[in-house]
């Protein structure tokens, strides 16, 4: 099964920028406001030298791809690059499935000849001569060349030939499919928008006159008590289909903030009705909708720490009006948590734990009130996980350990419940995964090893539960994960043998989830990863070219996803930069090296956001500017 709809083929010399806005038009003209992108396309935008090192993975994309898109240059015609991979193309797939671009030169097709006219300065390369039965699809895109205009309407049309012909649908009608799409996603959103103001308007009009009229009062409670919860529910549905509108790149943060006010202002007026607890809880509960969607919205972070705070005073008002009212204890609760999440994403770690602190102790209470209640014990598990997580971030690895600690005992105390629940399974197995990770950290790679088998142990126990045909996606990461863990634990003993078998379960896996759902930032990053991992294997073993193909995928696959611009995506970016240029010094590649090492330095990287499956080298940057300044010195002194 194809992986790619088409793949990209061009020269690196000129035609970067076009190459790449071509690939960001094809991508997502046609398609659904809820997905990022209508097509997969393979651009691979490292700096390629003549070298058969990273063939095996450009061949691969290859192979997995349905459409070539050769750019055409004067540039291209004398790519080696480029000319491999046509002939590639040309020996394994069919003539058909060509589409060409052109930036720079003259095409001509001669009908005589049956074939292009060529030349000296033909831009194609020479493998095509002959070799095209008619005249293929090629488009004329020379004048953006020198830059490609944001939203640049003319270009788009051009670029919907080869959607068109990749889809297989007339051109006039992916056009139209996709302003109709943008249309349709606008409309529903602000319907939804509308319909959550009436419904709390109607809400709180409906509570002030069942407090008028006794008489009336049952029956408009009633209905009143529908519309709070058809007012929770659209308000939730506005902030679902705002996320999915900016992850899938349909409307811009700028055009979605105006959505997102409607929530704001609903939460406004039912700040100046008469206060009551049905009211504040609905308040509540829109405050944490729109909270959690401003945590992924770029530029928002203060945004979603303002909103957790009055999440928060809010709670602190309930609790206070009714103190022995546990539901509203349960709201402070999760405001704590809230406040601590959003604090922590802006890197505010003392104030941050100190809410989670709070939490806990109010969580305690709660506990020792119904310890039978399995659920908040659960929820306890979960926040003692994050007091842990907090503190190692703090580097106060001693505290996290013994929260880890205290964290495993209290999860394991739910094995026995007569109503033990999937979730708590998993609550002990991540407990498990905790105890190995800081125990790796330390050093203690035989501790970390048992903890971390423990881990992959419930979670296949777990995936043996599955339901048929509904697969857990949840439980299954654990399970690779739990492979992923064993896998470094045995690379840090130097078992790279038993090491790469855990590693390629894990990419095999992650490889699976990535086809199923193209479009899975997370999934695509978890493949990436995997192939870092192998890639560090082959490394050890002194198989660095074999390395080199490995860091290559993975970094094609990070530049994709970093588009979302998350700290942990840019970072994970410049870390394959980095491995790829350890390989190419393993190789003998000092230039080359010193190009994935500069390619390291232009990356924003954000050194606390860290990914818990990268662990080396912990300061990216200053890793790339030690080797870069060392490969700059030897070569220098050649």
């Amino acid at each position: 099964m194809a992986t790619y709809d088409a793949f990209i083929s061009y020269s690196h010399a000129n035609d970067k920028a076009v190459a790449a806005a071509l690939q960001a038009a094809v991508q997502r003209l046609g398609k659904p406001w809820y997905r990022r992108r209508a097509l997969r396309i393979f651009r691979d935008d490292t700096s390629l030298s003549a070298t058969p090192h990273l063939w095996p993975a450009i061949e691969s994309a290859l192979e997995r791809s349905r459409y070539l898109i050769l750019i055409a240059s004067p540039e291209a015609a004398s790519s080696q690059w480029v000319a491999k991979e046509v002939a590639y193309w040309l020996e394994h797939k069919s003539v058909d499935t060509l589409l060409i671009a052109l930036t720079d030169g003259e095409l001509a097709w001669d009908r005589t000849a049956g074939d292009f006219g060529w030349g000296n300065d033909t831009p194609l390369p020479s493998v095509l001569r002959g070799r095209l039965p008619s005249e293929p699809k090629w488009v004329d895109l020379r004048s953006y060349r020198g830059g490609v205009r944001r939203r640049d309407r003319g270009f788009k049309e051009r670029n919907a030939d080869f959607a068109a012909v990749i889809h297989d649908i007339p051109k006039e009608d992916i056009l139209s499919q996709e302003v109709r799409q943008q249309r349709q996603a606008l409309t529903l959103a602000w319907s939804a928008a509308a319909s959550l103001l009436v419904l709390a308007g109607a809400a709180g009009w409906q509570w002030q006159e069942a407090v008028a009229q006794r008489d009336r009062a049952e029956a408009a409670l009633v209905q009143a008590n529908r519309n709070f919860d058809a007012a929770t529910s659209v308000g939730s549905g506005v902030v679902d289909i705002v996320r999915n509108l900016i992850s899938s790149g349909t409307i811009s943060t700028k055009v979605a903030e105006p959505l997102l006010d409607v929530t704001r202002k609903t939460i406004q007026q039912l700040d100046s009705e008469t206060p009551n607890p049905k009211l504040s809880s609905l308040q509540w509960r829109l405050l944490n909708a729109l909270s959690f969607a401003y945590i992924d919205v770029p530029g928002q972070g203060e945004s979603a720490v303002d909103l957790a705070r009055k999440m928060l005073a809010l709670s602190q008002e309930l609790v206070a009006a009714a103190p022995d009212d546990d539901d509203f204890q349960e709201l402070l609760i999760k405001s704590e948590i809230r406040v601590g999440d959003t604090l922590e994403a802006r890197g505010i770690l003392d104030e941050g734990l100190q809410h989670l602190l709070r939490a806990r102790e109010a969580l305690v209470r709660l506990v020792d009130k119904d310890p039978s209640n399995g659920d908040r014990v659960r929820t306890l598990v979960y926040l003692q996980q994050r007091i842990g997580d907090f503190l190692r971030r703090k580097d106060d690895i001693p505290a996290a350990l013994n929260e880890y600690r205290s964290n495993l005992a209290l999860a394991q105390s739910l094995a026995p419940h007569p109503q033990a629940k999937p979730d708590w399974m998993r609550a002990r197995a991540l407990a498990h995964q905790r105890m190995g990770d800081i125990l790796r950290d330390g050093g203690d790679l035989g501790g970390a090893l048992v903890h971390f088998r423990s881990y992959r142990d419930l979670m296949e126990m777990l995936v043996k539960t599955e339901l048929p045909n509904a697969p857990n996606w949840t439980w299954r990461l654990d399970l690779w994960i739990g492979h992923q863990r064993i896998g470094d634990i045995l690379f840090a003993q130097k078992d790279y043998a038993a090491a790469l078998v855990e590693y390629e379960f894990y990419n095999k896996r992650a490889g699976e989830a990535a086809r199923l759902d193209a479009d899975n930032g997370e999934w695509q990053r978890f493949l990436a990863n995997s192939h870092v991992l192998i890639g560090d294997v082959l490394l050890a073993q002194d198989s660095a070219a074999l390395a080199l193909a490995q860091y290559t995928t993975a970094v094609v696959i990070y530049r994709d996803v970093a588009k979302d611009f998350r700290p942990r995506s840019l970072r994970n970016l410049a870390l394959g930069h980095y491995r790829m240029g350890m390989a190419r010094l393993a190789m003998g590649e000092a230039g080359q090296a010193q190009v994935e090492f500069e390619a390291c330095l232009a990356i924003q990287v954000d050194e606390t956001a860290l990914d818990a499956q990268i662990l080396t080298p912990k300061l990216v940057k200053s890793a790339c500017q030690e080797r870069s300044a060392q490969t700059t010195g030897n070569i220098a002194g050649r």
